[in-house]
């Protein structure tokens, strides 16, 4: 979908240069499908100027911010993001999941446990929850809210298997990876999930196969692949060095323009 946003993008902009809600959704197609980082600074930079009272800029703005790894910018965009609109959740929703990135679970889970006490559908925080609790090897609560409602957030279709690999119980793990696979054949299922699976199993080669296929696919959240918890033990492989090279974000200096105007 994403090049036919383009294109609805890209005619808003032909009609007024200056519609910055256009300029922030140039933006966030720039980070999520085309990884032109320098790109997005930039139009995200240029929607700030036009209107500085949009926050749907300042959430997105902190995304990129965390891919890059600089989580206290993050973490400050989404607060500022938050500010403009009291009662959006996703900003809240989103430093949660900051927070896990930077392994920083406790703080995620009380955040996250706010937003769901707010609103026990929000699927984003409950799946960021899942995953700080299994990052911190609460496996069984983890898989208590697993079970409270079908999950549609990124990482979700995961989480199960990742929750029973690691904690030792394979065979439920197994079956949970075959369902997944078996899903992906009727409907959308991120490559980058299925790597997360292949990894709790400790499947190193498969892991790396379908890391690939994300890469490829361009998965939601290939782009915080450097950070990701629960592929650690991956470090040491030359490959995961080469996929983290090709993605191109990290320990990047983006455009001074999108860091002068985003919240400092």
């Amino acid at each position: 979908m994403f090049p036919k946003a383009r294109q609805a993008v890209e005619k808003a902009l032909s009609i007024d240069p200056d519609l910055a809600a256009a300029h922030s959704a140039l933006g966030h197609i720039k980070v999520q499908y085309e990884q032109d980082w320098d790109g997005a600074a930039r139009e995200y930079a240029r929607a700030i100027v036009l209107d500085p009272s949009l926050a749907l800029t300042y959430h997105r703005l902190g995304h990129l911010y965390a891919m890059q790894g600089d989580i206290d910018r993050a973490i400050a965009a989404s607060e500022h993001a938050q500010q403009l609109e009291p009662l959006w959740l996703w900003p809240r929703t989103a430093a949660g999941n900051f927070l896990y990135y930077a392994k920083r679970y406790d703080e995620s889970i009380r955040l996250l446990e706010q937003v769901l006490a707010l609103d026990d559908r929000a699927d984003g925080a409950r799946g960021s929850l899942i995953r700080n609790l299994i990052a911190k090897g609460d496996y069984g609560r983890a898989l208590v809210e697993i079970d409270k409602r079908p999950l549609q957030a990124p990482g979700s279709n995961a989480l199960r298997a990742e929750a029973l690999a690691l904690a030792g119980r394979h065979e439920e793990a197994t079956l949970e990876l075959d369902r997944v696979l078996k899903l992906s054949k009727q409907r959308y299922v991120a490559a980058y999930d299925i790597a997360l699976i292949y990894a709790a199993l400790a499947d190193t080669e498969s892991t790396f196969l379908w890391l690939e296929r994300a890469l490829e696919s361009r998965s939601s959240l290939i782009n915080f692949l450097a950070q990701d918890p629960m592929l650690t033990e991956l470090h040491g492989d030359p490959r995961f060095a080469s996929l983290v090279q090709r993605i191109g974000i990290y320990h990047r200096v983006l455009p001074r323009t999108a860091a002068d105007l985003g919240p400092a």
